[in-house]
């Protein structure tokens, strides 16, 4: 009765090939039906007519309740208060970590700071705290600022970044702005510190007596080491006074603290302000700060209004102490 399909029966093979092109081709219909989808979706935000115009503005250290939407009817913020009337006000607020780097870097990625390494560790510093480390938000990691630098916004970044700078060299932008979507930088690689302000004294970091006999003790050891080698004390001072400074400004007696260090190296370490790669002050003269990181965001919005569609990340240094 089967004598009919002797030809054309189906074989284990020809199943198998039949089997492979149905998804072959359904797969490249899915992707296709994606891709049309996702062009109807983006035609609107590519149109040049249709793409607002984005400001981001962040708060360092503002808590909720110093707010009036928020209960507190001291403090009088009329253009904030104006963006909870015509905009939207949120009731419901979380954050992926307490601290600058972990949070901020969270908030510009959209995924948790321990997935690329800036998540708070347990015998480190919980935050960059150098304007120099060699560690920050990793090149391959996408921001939405990113994002709208691929749809054609011009984009910037003004005030506190905290997310790392440079790796090898300066100016390579490994961790810093530039390679994370924004096309240029004013601000501050590190934060504000009570160590920024005023003139800070040499003698700052407090050592118990022996700290300070160990300290000793080893200078000389390694003073008369060098002075037996090179029989020079030009070079036995050139080997001793980083030395020297390096136990009297970093607590390098803490097992747990390593990496404190004094307020006198924290403002000649730390207070740079730049302008893409550029130092352009060090250290920050922090009077009127607020006012010319204003200035540059409101010089950025004039040079693009009407223009190009632009996406402005002002990140306050205020309140942060």
């Amino acid at each position: 009765m089967w004598r009919g399909f002797r030809y054309g029966r189906i074989t284990k093979r020809s199943l198998r090939e039949r089997q492979f092109i149905f998804c072959y081709y359904m797969t490249f219909l899915v992707n296709y039906i994606h891709v049309i989808l996702l062009c109807i979706q983006l035609c609107p935000l590519l149109a040049e007519k249709n793409r607002p115009n984005i400001i981001v503005l962040l708060a360092d250290d503002l808590g909720r309740e110093s707010l009036p939407s928020y209960g507190n009817n001291e403090e009088k913020v009329p253009n904030v208060e104006r963006i909870f009337t015509e905009g939207a006000k949120f009731n419901h607020l979380l954050s992926p970590a307490a601290l600058c780097t972990p949070s901020r870097s969270a908030f510009l990625t959209g995924r948790y700071p321990y997935r690329f390494g800036l998540g708070e560790g347990s015998n480190g510093p919980p935050v960059i705290v150098y304007s120099s480390s060699k560690v920050g938000l990793p090149r391959n990691e996408s921001t939405w600022a990113n994002l709208a630098q691929s749809l054609g916004y011009s984009t910037k970044a003004v005030g506190k970044w905290h997310m790392g700078m440079d790796e090898i060299f300066w100016g390579d932008q490994e961790h810093g702005p530039l390679t994370h979507g924004f096309d240029s930088f004013y601000g501050l690689p590190f934060t504000v510190v009570p160590g920024f302000e005023g003139q800070q004294e040499f003698w700052t970091l407090q050592r118990s007596n022996s700290q300070i006999l160990i300290t000793v003790i080893i200078l000389l050891l390694l003073g008369s080491l060098q002075k037996k080698i090179n029989k020079n004390w030009f070079w036995c001072l050139i080997l001793v006074l980083p030395l020297f400074i390096l136990f009297e400004h970093f607590d390098v007696f803490s097992r747990e603290n390593w990496w404190w260090r004094s307020l006198w190296m924290e403002r000649y370490l730390n207070s740079i302000l730049v302008s893409n790669e550029k130092v352009v002050e060090r250290p920050i003269q922090l009077k009127r700060l607020a006012e010319r990181l204003t200035n540059e965001s409101l010089k950025f919005i004039h040079q693009n209004v009407g223009v190009k569609p632009f996406l402005l990340y002002h990140a306050f240094h205020n309140l942060h102490k």
